[in-house]
């Protein structure tokens, strides 16, 4: 990743994940905070593809992978979790294609 724009669109997808894992881990998960972060993930995650496009974004492959996190995301966002142990299923699946990709791609 040369480019600033992939890099960053990581970072950002992190950060929201990481403020949902940390929310676990402190049992502290309300609804609102929740879905605030998921939503900011399934939009960063529509630029996956388009920041990758000089690099792997073509592969069918990895818009499968990408295809995978988006349901993952839009799965999450429709339960609504609004307890912890919600919550750590949707941040576990969501973080479980994250990890798929980061082992191929990475």
């Amino acid at each position: 990743m040369r480019d600033a724009y992939p890099r960053g669109v990581m970072n950002v997808m992190k950060h929201h994940l990481g403020a949902l894992g940390q929310a676990v881990r402190q049992g502290k998960c309300p609804a609102d905070a929740t879905q605030l972060h998921l939503r900011r993930l399934a939009s960063i995650q529509a630029d996956i593809v388009p920041a990758f496009a000089n690099d792997v974004g073509a592969k069918p492959d990895f818009q499968a992978h990408a295809k995978k996190l988006d349901d993952a995301i839009e799965q999450a966002l429709q339960a609504a979790p609004a307890d912890c142990p919600t919550l750590q299923k949707a941040v576990s699946n969501i973080g479980g294609t994250c990890k798929s990709c980061h082992e191929a791609y990475r």
